[in-house]
């Protein structure tokens, strides 16, 4: 065994401050930092893009992105499993161990890498759906990076989960499925399309959800006014999308000076701890 004649750092990290190692402020400090640094991108770059996390979600999900807009003309850019399936994503948690072990029987490798994906936050609702019920159909408008992109208008609040309607929906396809084992609804477009047919009209009495819904053109108008000229308009959303850029530039190097600030009097305090060290030894 070697002996060190002298300790690493001169032993700087072995000066106790109010009976606490010096190394353990420094685990401290460098923790703290990941924090700040967390808070600060997801401020600077998540929270501002709110509208936008749809993308990111069907990204990761191997889905579609899906605009769903409401009567006010609000549109929202969600994932594919939360703007087409009838049930939440709780409802199909249940589902994924059954699922999980008929795709292990037909191929372990996919199965292993879902597992794996699951892991790290994949949602594969729309893979269980697909397969229970062949009657999705994907429609895209357009593509954000390598995304596809759908729009859904859902001018009676079908869609969003905290309304009288979603739950009605809900309600009524679980009393459909129990009777029907062999024609499952999973999505709203057959649960539309059966409505549409009178097929629950024996089944369930519906007392939020209507088969139609009178959409003025006064909302389609304060969305985008018929007068306004195309290029017109585009050249707006243009000038909207670079202030939008410089003003999330103008964000990062903020927070980017906040974080060099702070490193640099992190290391100015564990500098002149040192010296407080060395000059106070007898």
């Amino acid at each position: 065994m070697t002996v060190l004649e002298k300790p690493f750092l001169d032993g700087l990290l072995n000066v106790a401050y109010f009976g606490i190692p010096t190394y353990a402020f420094f685990i401290a400090g460098v923790a703290g930092m990941i924090l700040l640094v967390e808070v600060l991108f997801r401020k600077a770059y998540w929270q501002p893009f709110e509208r936008l996390h749809g993308v990111w979600y069907a990204y990761k999900n191997g889905t579609n992105a899906v605009f769903v807009g409401d009567m006010k003309n609000r549109y929202e850019l969600i994932a594919e499993h939360k703007a087409k399936l009838v049930h939440l994503a709780s409802d199909y948690r249940q589902l994924y161990p059954a699922y999980l072990d008929r795709v292990r029987a037909k191929n372990p490798q996919q199965w292993l890498a879902l597992k794996v994906q699951i892991l790290f936050g994949r949602n594969i609702d729309m893979l269980i759906a697909k397969e229970m019920e062949r009657y999705i159909q994907e429609k895209p408008i357009g593509f954000a990076g390598a995304v596809p992109i759908e729009v859904i208008a859902d001018f009676d609040n079908w869609i969003y989960e905290d309304t009288p309607q979603r739950r009605e929906m809900i309600e009524c396809v679980d009393k459909w499925n129990e009777a029907n084992p062999d024609d499952e609804i999973y999505t709203v477009r057959k649960f539309q399309d059966y409505l549409m047919k009178g097929s629950f009209d024996s089944v369930f009495t519906f007392n939020y959800i209507k088969k139609e819904v009178f959409v003025p053109w006064s909302r389609i108008e304060a969305a985008i006014p018929p007068e306004e000229a195309e290029a017109e308009y585009s050249g707006y959303e243009f000038q909207r999308a670079k202030d939008l850029e410089e003003e999330v530039k103008g964000e990062k190097t903020k927070y980017m000076l906040m974080i060099i600030g702070m490193t640099i009097i992190f290391g100015i305090l564990m500098f002149v701890g040192r010296f407080l060290h060395f000059f106070g030894k007898p």
